[in-house]
């Protein structure tokens, strides 16, 4: 069954959750890919391992803050 292969706790955002809570929840949980759901439950997204990283040396390039929100 698909319970025997996930990992608990399942790491979830939402959005408006913040890159800094995202790191957290991989550093947490392990995970690979963090679904995104929106307040009713349904699928709004997804941030992977790859899209953090990418975001990340972008805003430190341009000097942004590390504090953008993930946007559904």
């Amino acid at each position: 069954t698909c319970a025997s292969i996930m990992r608990q706790p399942a790491a979830v955002a939402t959005p408006g959750k913040n890159l800094v809570e995202l790191l957290a929840a991989v550093n947490e949980t392990g995970a690979k890919n963090i679904p995104v759901l929106k307040d009713n439950g349904q699928l709004a997204g997804l941030v992977t391992t790859s899209s953090l990283v990418t975001t990340m040396s972008q805003q430190f390039s341009d000097g942004s803050s590390s504090e953008e929100e993930v946007r559904s």
